[in-house]
């Protein structure tokens, strides 16, 4: 029989795990808090402040890497316990002031940094404990072993307790005939996910983890995953590799871009998988250990001769300078396991750690290498078609072929979307900005130092079979004269695709791909009217030659809607026609109902 702990015995571990943990417990608070507050204050006219973003991002950090924090700090006493969590705090307090207050500003760069950061927090969890001390392979695989098993309960009981109590609600709003704002549904999930998951995953921490002792035997589920799962996985993925460097060999064709991260991929899972390995070795599995590793050297150099070539082709980015690092991890780990029999798996967990925050902060970071490397890039190739001339932007005199413009073209719209509108438009500070959208920075750059810009569509389509591609843009940097409607509903027609998007009861959905470019109105399931927007589309778009610079005028985009029920104005964002003849676009749709 099954003794479920009492309510009382839930309630005493999760106090002694915010007693434990104290700080992650108050980040873990603050998220929750946050979410809540994001979800009924954050649509349209609502915006957040800056700090609501801030705050979310640095407390979803702090939760895991004070966590980390805290085990080290458990080893120490009471008085260094304190330096370390209030140096912890200090330094989340600087990624606060970095951040950037809207989620959608100043590029994708600081999305990039704040995933790396968690996940180098997250790998941290793996090897803090041991920080002080040795440790054996297997109790290291005991630790991993438990986090991972931790991650995947904690999952599955999030997940049942949210469909149990979403089931309860929806059968209250059933039975009694209430009208329950589906917000309470996400309140509900951010509160399972922001706080009970957490604690709960935290609360499976066993005291002084330090202590840990080797593992006796391995569970029969652990054996069959590892053997008859992960490792033919693994062999699969290096046939895969191996026979593609035949046909490289065979064909001398140079590898595809995305060959360093399919070769970091397999051995990231090659190498996880030996790590499973950790307890089963025995005298019949130990000849295949050196073995295992002589196998990933061919790749290895694989992976750096292709990543060589677009670094010489293309000069230093944020993604290639993380293949480099990932690549040199793994040959010094190959070369570690080679030459010491005694090789300890913390240290690469250790390393592994270094090498991401490394990566991610200072003037060794990959973002501080690649803007420096692009913008050389940049200057060497402006200075080539008589742009930059004695340390000044002039316009060309000369003429340009389309390969340089591309590549030109290519490097603004990389810093433009990785580091920001504003770090470009400093770059260039005579040209005029007006009313300009930041995502037509590198455009209106270009054109009025007399360059052509193709969009990124027909670069990638080596201007081939793209005379009759359509496309257009709206300049929405400038005021809509909306102070008549309530609600604002974002939509997207994409190819072969719908896009919903509900308020008040209503859903709107934009509709094109195979159908004709549209947005239907629906309420309770029914269909109420459908708005079509192929003449509009067909006005609008244009050849890259043909279109207005800097975009259409919003009003000229506008599509006014009105019913008995509501009356709405669509703002058409942006639009475009490929060769199969589907029209996409973006729409803004502000609305508002009659009484």
């Amino acid at each position: 029989m099954i003794n479920l702990p009492s309510l009382t015995e839930v309630k005493h571990q999760l106090y002694q795990t915010a007693k434990r943990f104290p700080l992650p417990t108050l980040c873990a608070a603050i998220v929750t808090a946050l979410g809540i507050y994001l979800t009924h204050d954050s649509t349209y006219p609502n915006t957040p402040p800056d700090w609501v973003w801030q705050g979310l991002l640095t407390a979803m950090l702090g939760l895991v890497s004070l966590s980390a924090l805290t085990l080290v700090a458990e080893s120490t006493t009471k008085f260094n316990r304190g330096l370390l969590m209030l140096g912890g705090t200090a330094l989340l307090g600087i990624y606060f002031w970095t951040l950037p207050g809207d989620e959608t500003s100043e590029g994708s760069l600081w999305i990039m940094r704040h995933i790396f950061l968690m996940l180098g927090s997250l790998v941290a969890l793996t090897w803090v404990p041991f920080w002080q001390q040795g440790v054996s392979n297997k109790t290291l695989w005991l630790w991993i072993s438990e986090l991972i098993g931790n991650i995947v309960i904690t999952l599955f009981f999030a997940i049942v307790l949210f469909l149990g109590l979403a089931a309860a609600l929806w059968s209250v709003e059933m039975l009694f005939d209430l009208d329950i704002d589906s917000e309470f549904y996400f309140d509900i999930w951010i509160i399972i996910a922001g706080l009970f998951s957490p604690l709960f995953f935290l609360s499976q921490f066993i005291p002084e983890p330090s202590k840990l002792k080797e593992p006796k035997s391995v569970s029969a589920f652990m054996g069959i995953f590892t053997k008859y799962i992960m490792t033919p996985l693994a062999a699969g993925y290096m046939v895969i590799l191996y026979s593609y460097t035949a046909k490289i060999l065979i064909t001398w064709e140079w590898p595809k871009n995305v060959l360093g991260w399919l070769v970091i991929a397999f051995l990231g899972v090659a190498i996880f998988t030996y790590f499973l390995w950790t307890p089963l070795w025995n005298d019949k599995w130990n000849k295949y250990r050196r073995l295992f590793w002589l196998i990933l050297i061919p790749q290895i150099f694989l992976l750096f001769i292709a990543i060589g070539w677009r670094i010489k082709a293309y000069s230093w980015t944020e993604n290639r300078y993380f293949v480099v690092v990932l690549g040199l991890w793994l040959l010094g780990t190959t070369l570690y396991f080679l030459i010491r029999k005694d090789a300890k798996f913390k240290w690469v967990f250790v390393a592994l750690t270094a090498i991401i925050f490394v990566s991610q902060i200072g003037p060794l970071s990959g973002y501080n290498i690649g803007r420096i490397a692009q913008t050389n890039r940049l200057e060497n190739l402006l200075t080539e078609v008589k742009v930059l001339q004695n340390d000044e932007y002039v316009p060309t005199t000369i003429e340009t072929n389309n390969e340089t413009e591309d590549e030109i073209a290519s490097i603004l719209d990389y810093l433009s979307n990785t580091y920001g509108a504003d770090q470009v438009k400093e770059m260039f500070p005579k040209v005029d900005y007006s009313n300009t959208s930041d995502y037509l920075v590198p455009r209106i750059i270009m054109e009025q130092l007399g360059l052509e810009y193709r969009n990124k569509w027909t670069r990638n389509n080596n201007n081939e079979n793209m005379s009759e591609y359509l496309s257009f843009y709206t300049n929405m940097e400038k005021p809509l004269d909306i102070a008549d409607f309530d609600w604002r509903v974002a939509l997207n027609g994409s190819t072969g695709g719908e896009n919903d998007s509900g308020i008040n009861g209503y859903y709107f959905r934009a509709s094109s791909g195979n159908k004709p470019p549209s947005i239907e109105i629906r309420r309770d399931n029914a269909l109420i009217d459908t708005i079509d927007l192929t003449a509009k589309l067909d006005s609008l778009l244009k050849t890259d030659a043909q279109r207005p610079n800097p975009g259409y005028d919003p009003e000229e985009t506008m599509v006014l809607y009105e019913s008995d029920l509501l009356r709405a104005k669509i703002y058409l964002t942006n639009g475009w026609k490929n060769n199969d003849d589907y029209t996409n676009f973006g729409a803004e749709m502000y609305v508002s109902f009659k009484n």
